[in-house]
C-alpha cells in the first residue's frame, strides 16, 4: 500500500469527521449499552534506541471491535480491541568488500624466481548488495472510561482516555552478502513477541442515523514504548455502533 494512497485514505477519514462534528445538531440519543465495529489506519513512528532520530515507522489498515456501557447519563465505560496489518519497512544497501587480486614473485606470471619474495600487487573493492526487511504489528486491547457531551438532538462527541494493552510481533529478516554470490543462499530471519501496556486516549463523534445505528468516525492515540524504542500509534478510524 503505498504511501499517497494511505495519506488520502486519512484526508477522508479526517473530512468526514469534521464534516459530522460540524453538521450535527440537536441532544445525542443515548442508549445504555452498544457494540461496534470499524476499519482503521495505524499510523505508527519510533524514535531509535536511546535516541531523538526518527529510524523506524510506517502505516497499515485495520480493524476493530469494540463495546461499551452507560454508567451514567454523561459516563461510561469502553473496552476497543484492534487488529491492524502488518507494517513493513525494507532497507537496501551495499558494503564493499576488499578482494586480493593476487601474490605473484617476479612476473605476472606468478613464477617466483630462485630467492625471490613474493609480493602483493593489490586488492580489489567489490560491492556486495545487502538488504533487510523488517515488520511490525501491534494488537491492542483498550480499556478506556469516556465523557460524553451532546453537541445536537442526534450526535454526540465522547472523550477516552485509559489503558491499552499491547501484543506486539516483530519480524526481522536480513539476505544478501557475499554467499549468493557464489551460489549459496543467505537469508536470516528473527522473529519476537512482546507485551506491554500504553496510555491511550481518544475522541469519537457519534452520529445516530436510526435510533440503534451510530456513524462513528474517531481517531486513537497510543504513547508506546517497545524495548527500548519510544513512539506513538495514531489510529484514525470510522465505523458503525449498534445501540440497545
Amino acid at each position: 500500500m503505498g504511501r499517497p494512497l494511505m495519506a488520502s485514505v486519512i484526508v477522508r477519514i479526517g473530512a468526514a469527521f469534521l464534516t459530522v462534528t460540524l453538521g450535527a445538531a440537536g441532544a445525542a440519543y443515548a442508549q445504555s449499552t452498544y457494540v461496534g465495529a470499524s476499519v482503521l489506519a495505524d499510523i505508527a513512528r519510533f524514535n531509535s534506541y536511546g535516541g531523538d532520530s526518527e529510524t523506524a515507522g510506517g502505516e497499515a489498515f485495520g480493524g476493530a471491535l469494540r463495546v461499551g456501557t452507560a454508567i451514567t447519563d454523561r459516563w461510561g465505560l469502553d473496552l476497543e480491541f484492534t487488529r491492524p496489518g502488518e507494517i513493513e519497512q525494507r532497507n537496501s544497501f551495499d558494503y564493499a568488500v576488499g578482494l586480493p587480486l593476487g601474490i605473484v614473485g617476479g612476473t605476472i606470471s606468478g613464477a617466483l624466481p630462485p630467492g625471490g619474495m613474493p609480493i602483493d600487487i593489490g586488492r580489489i573493492s567489490m560491492p556486495i548488495p545487502f538488504s533487510s526487511t523488517t515488520t511490525r504489528r501491534s494488537t491492542s486491547l483498550a480499556v478506556m472510561p469516556y465523557v460524553r457531551q451532546a453537541i445536537g438532538s442526534r450526535a454526540d462527541i465522547v472523550y477516552l482516555g485509559g489503558l491499552a494493552f499491547l501484543r506486539t510481533t516483530s519480524r526481522m529478516s536480513f539476505g544478501g552478502g557475499i554467499r549468493p554470490l557464489l551460489g549459496g543462499v543467505s537469508r536470516y530471519e528473527q522473529t519476537s513477541v512482546t507485551y506491554g501496556s500504553a496510555p491511550a486516549v481518544g475522541l469519537d463523534v457519534r452520529v445516530m442515523m436510526t435510533d440503534s445505528v451510530r456513524l462513528v468516525p474517531g481517531v486513537r492515540l497510543l504513547s508506546v514504548d517497545d524495548n527500548g524504542q519510544r513512539g506513538w500509534l495514531a489510529r484514525p478510524s470510522i465505523g458503525l455502533q449498534w445501540a440497545f
